[in-house]
């Protein structure tokens, strides 16, 4: 009779532990949220930006752009969630709460794209000033204007843009496409994806007056931004006379960081001369993950990256106006970035089958610290005259 009991007993134990590991495993488990944005006309819309928030909190979890064929897909956990859509020029999609516990379609949902909304559209912020305005192929984000760019750095600024996302490997997407051109008051920064981040981590967004973001550039602009462009604007002074500004910013994340920002200009007559200092200190955390299927077992992988790198940016420049339709200039950027960084990656595996959790792998790597130095040196001339006809000449080396 005890063995009898003691058996009973073993058994019920075992029963509880598979129905728990079975509920972690299907709390875990993968699923997949797709669907396909098309206009009035049926149409495929492509690009257009799609935002998963949670629907208990209303945090932003990821976002998206849809393909040329209107798809978009999520990758997400059972759980309660909103979808959004924004495109350039297209009113807005907020759907009501999904609740998703297996793979799920939306099926078609369509948003409102006209012509007449392609001409101006306008999001006003507090101030005189829009804070998104488009004009035709052109969407204008006045990051002046926004309060959420504040006290942050130029690359978080861009993330903030509506249409681009920054992926893990800091290349640009717009469109779909990773092969948007970044320019800096429209010239072409030639700088490699990691590059590119280093310099704008060491930007203060203060330092940004505006960021325009072209889907479809015409032929007047670089041919190498077919996958769309990003043009960053600066701040630049118009009054006479010597003027600048510093500002200091600390922030609290999951680290400290720490950021300055000093801008000096001096203008007088045809004469305009500027520089800037930007430093940005501290740790940034990222997380990333993947998934892959092989050999009947599913491998979801997490990562935790922090970047310890430091970076450093400083700009001189002096331009001469001949006259009020031509300027000739010269500017010189050096940037600096040095540190390492520490990943630390979480793999569940996965019986592909019954979703049943086999394994959980742990690890811990650092890389070395880098060294990156940047110089470039550019010599322009600029002509703007009248009925929009313009002319641009520029020389960079570095």
């Amino acid at each position: 009779m005890r063995d009898f009991a003691l058996r009973t007993t073993c058994y019920l134990l075992l029963i509880l532990t598979g129905l728990t590991m079975d509920s972690v495993a299907q709390k875990d488990q993968k699923i997949f949220l797709n669907g396909v944005i098309k206009n009035v006309n049926n149409e495929a819309v492509d690009g257009a930006t799609v935002f998963l928030k949670d629907a208990k909190e209303g945090h932003l979890i990821e976002q998206t752009l849809s393909g040329k064929d209107g798809v978009f897909s999520f990758t997400l956990k059972a759980g309660t969630y909103l979808i959004s859509i924004s495109y350039l020029g297209a009113l807005s999609y907020q759907s009501d709460l999904i609740k998703v516990s297996s793979d799920a379609n939306l099926g078609i949902i369509k948003i409102d794209i006209t012509p007449r909304s392609l001409k101006e559209v306008v999001i006003q912020s507090s101030g005189s000033k829009p804070l998104i305005k488009i004009e035709g192929r052109k969407m204008i984000y006045n990051v002046e204007k926004s309060i959420a760019a504040q006290g942050s750095n130029a690359l978080e600024a861009l993330k903030k843009t509506p249409g681009i996302i920054v992926n893990q490997d800091n290349t640009i997407t717009l469109n779909g496409a990773s092969t948007a051109l970044v320019t800096i008051n429209g010239r072409p920064t030639y700088l490699q994806a990691d590059e590119l981040a280093q310099l704008l981590k060491s930007m203060s967004a203060s330092d940004l007056k505006s960021i325009e973001v072209i889907k479809n550039p015409s032929a007047e602009y670089d041919a190498s931004g077919t996958g769309g462009i990003v043009n960053l604007i600066l701040q630049k002074s118009i009054a006479e006379g010597f003027n600048g500004n510093i500002n200091n910013g600390i922030a609290y994340g999951i680290s400290l960081k720490q950021n300055t920002n000093m801008n000096l200009n001096f203008r007088k007559g045809k004469v305009n001369a500027f520089g800037s200092y930007n430093h940005n200190f501290g740790h940034y955390a990222m997380d990333y993950d993947n998934d892959r299927t092989t050999n009947g077992k599913t491998y979801l992988n997490a990562n935790h990256d922090v970047d310890k790198k430091h970076s450093i940016g400083s700009t001189l420049g002096l331009d001469y106006a001949i006259d009020t339709t031509k300027t000739l200039g010269i500017v010189i950027n050096a940037n600096f970035s040095s540190g390492g960084g520490l990943i630390t990656p979480t793999t569940n595996i996965f019986d592909e089958s019954t979703g049943a959790l086999l394994q959980t792998l742990r690890s811990e790597s650092s890389y070395p610290d880098q060294m990156a130095k940047r110089y470039n040196t550019n010599l322009n001339y600029r002509y703007k005259g009248s009925n929009r006809t313009s002319l641009d000449i520029d020389a960079d080396y570095g």
